[in-house]
């Protein structure tokens, strides 16, 4: 008998909906969402813009009233709280006991340095003097900017700030990580830093990480992938990656036959390139993949 279980969801959604608006000049951003995440898990949500991302990631993490439909968290005590039905005095407590937000603009302050920072944060989640100190110093630690604990956010560049804001998500422990784009304003290379960082806290914590995005890098930290396009999760086609550039990319452009296997590129540039000379390509970037993402109907799971 097969004694697998599915870890419980840490966050479940049913019918969450968000109108704007009244009667004939009403406007559904999020159309009725099921979700669940379990502890562990990367979660992804893509779609284009004004297609209700933020405005789902915002009502997952109790900055905004739904206009129908629940949305229940699991702290780490194993304590199940249905936050639609938390009063207006107890959020606060419930976003700073339950919640870590990572943004696009790092939102530092800028008279604090990094630790400074960190320690504001465990400040807010309870926990003050030395105790927040050596919490935010851990913490920096963790995300490698030790020796940047006395620098201003001015004084530091886009990818420690972001960096320094994962370590102040992570001040009071959530069990959920909610972070909207938060690659947006770093490079390739940075980018991916932070995407790798994010996996690893899911990974080693057991953190529900939720990134909404449109960048295609975070593909590959992701354990699943969903398309958010007007307020409902629509299908996710299989997605190649370009063997040259790493690049996700639709399986219906330049593409050759290698080794008994089909691979695709992003331009005829890279087909080019491989072409002329695949093994150091290969060599650099690992044995082609194919990432195939599971079509996932407005309100399933889904999965990658």
């Amino acid at each position: 008998m097969n004694t697998t279980s599915t870890p419980a969801p840490v966050l479940t959604v049913r019918g969450l909906t968000k109108t704007y608006g009244s009667e004939a000049a009403s406007v559904e951003a999020v159309r009725a969402v099921d979700l669940e995440v379990s502890a562990g898990e990367v979660l992804l949500v893509m779609g284009p813009s004004g297609s209700g991302k933020t405005t789902l990631l915002l009502m997952l993490g109790a900055l905004l009233r739904p206009t129908a439909g629940s949305i229940t968290v699991t702290s780490r005590e194993g304590r199940a709280v249905e936050i639609t039905a938390a009063s207006e005095k107890e959020l606060p407590h419930l976003r700073a006991s339950t919640f870590g937000f990572i943004f696009q603009d790092y939102a530092l302050l800028d008279a604090l340095t990094a630790l400074e920072n960190i320690e504001v944060a465990a400040n807010l989640a309870g926990t003050r003097g030395p105790a927040a100190r050596e919490r935010a110093a851990e913490l920096l630690d963790r995300v490698g900017l030790a020796h940047r604990a006395g620098a201003r956010p001015s004084q530091m560049s886009g990818g420690e700030q972001q960096r320094v804001a994962v370590a102040r998500a992570l001040a009071n422990d959530p069990p959920v990580l909610l972070a909207d784009e938060p690659t947006a304003n770093l490079d390739a290379s940075r980018g991916r830093d932070l995407a790798r960082l994010l996996r690893r806290l899911a990974d080693d914590d057991g953190r529900c990480v939720i990134i909404v995005s449109h960048d295609d890098r975070l593909r590959e930290v992701a354990h699943r992938v969903l398309w958010l396009e007007d307020g409902e999760f629509r299908e996710v086609a299989a997605m190649a990656v370009d063997p040259v550039c790493g690049m996700s990319v639709e399986p219906s452009g330049p593409h050759i036959e290698w080794e008994g296997s089909v691979l695709w590129f992003c331009s005829e540039g890279c087909k080019r390139e491989f072409t002329e000379d695949p093994r150091p390509t290969i060599a650099a970037t690992g044995s082609p993949l194919q990432h195939h993402h599971h079509r996932t109907a407005p309100g399933a799971r889904g999965s990658v």
